[in-house]
């Protein structure tokens, strides 16, 4: 099923993951086309206030977002580098550019809310990183941000 919505745009629903569209961004000076995920998992059911602002939220402070992102993996990435023969395989990330160089963003998830585990409230929104350093099984890796602050970076899909 389509669906038209004045932010988004033109969207496919579903079932399993929500409305779905494609967009672009810049992301570190190029643009990247991503998948653009409306999550209905923690709504009411379509596409709420909440996915709105989050979006809008992250657009407005996109470049203010991405180095706090990059930053985030690279220390993600140091911590989990000597945890099996795989990850160390891969340099121990320095710089942007390191990040850069291994991994790929590939889908922006908007939710409603962020989990009851997580204690917190406000625009919850997930990232998603193709990346081949992270392990043999996923090459993922996932940033969660609450209010555009980033509250965690896991190799699983969050």
């Amino acid at each position: 099923m389509q669906v038209s919505h004045p932010l988004f745009g033109e969207l496919e629903y579903d079932d399993y993951e929500g409305y779905k569209t494609k967009t672009v961004v810049m992301f570190t000076g190029k643009e990247t086309e991503v998948e653009l995920i409306i999550s209905e998992t923690l709504g009411t059911g379509g596409i709420e206030e909440e996915h709105c602002q989050a979006y809008e939220a992250l657009i407005a402070n996109w470049d203010k977002i991405v180095p706090d992102i990059l930053q985030s993996i690279i220390e993600y990435q140091n911590e989990e580098w000597d945890s099996t023969d795989y990850t160390q395989s891969f340099p121990k990330f320095q710089t942007v550019d390191d990040v850069l160089e291994n991994v790929e963003l590939t889908r922006i998830t908007l939710e409603a809310r962020p989990p009851e585990y997580r204690k917190q409230e406000g625009r919850y929104i997930i990232l998603l990183f193709n990346a081949e350093w992270v392990n043999d099984d996923y090459r993922l890796l996932s940033v969660a941000l609450i209010n555009e602050k980033v509250v965690e970076v896991s190799d699983q899909d969050i």
